[in-house]
């Protein structure tokens, strides 16, 4: 069976079709791979006020006074009392944290990749009405060329995220 010329290879619309697909494919990947620092850096903002306010709500619930220690690298709850006994198994003075009864875990939180924060407090005390006293009353966190700022409103507690 003889084969005519232009029943062979691709027509120039299914190759244009082809190339499109490939062209939207690629810009999609590289966008994900650029923006997931900013992505970590947001999600790691929600999580900070997340746990702030769990643990003004653990403190209420106690009754007992806790601190929130950040370092450059993340974050942790200790009780403020040397009182051993639920829920403050560790004293302060031997670095222990409080254990979160939500995960059964250490309360604590380590910084994703490429995210680090820029503006900090390096501790306070959230009393047993829930209110923080926080000295800097802002936490900046910036990743991927974004930064977020999670703002502890003094006197009343309320916490806000937001980006510049």
């Amino acid at each position: 069976m003889k084969r005519s010329a232009w029943q062979a290879g691709f027509t120039l619309v299914e190759l244009v079709i082809v190339l499109v697909l490939v062209g939207i494919l690629s810009a999609y990947i590289i966008a994900l791979n650029t923006n997931s620092s900013a992505l970590t850096a947001r999600s790691q903002a929600d999580k900070l006020a997340s746990d702030i306010r769990h643990a003004q709500s653990l403190a209420m619930t106690w009754s007992q006074p806790l601190q929130f220690n950040i370092s450059a690298t993340g974050y942790s709850i200790r009780c403020t009392s040397t009182t051993a006994g639920s829920p403050c198994n560790n004293t302060p003075s031997t670095g222990g944290t409080v254990t979160d009864p939500a995960t059964n875990a250490a309360f604590q939180n380590t910084l994703g990749s490429g995210v680090s924060f820029a503006a900090r407090p390096t501790a306070f005390t959230i009393n047993t009405t829930g209110i923080p006293t926080v000295t800097g009353n802002s936490f900046q966190l910036s990743g991927g060329g974004t930064s977020f700022t999670v703002t502890v409103a003094t006197g009343t507690g309320n916490i806000t995220v937001t980006s510049p």
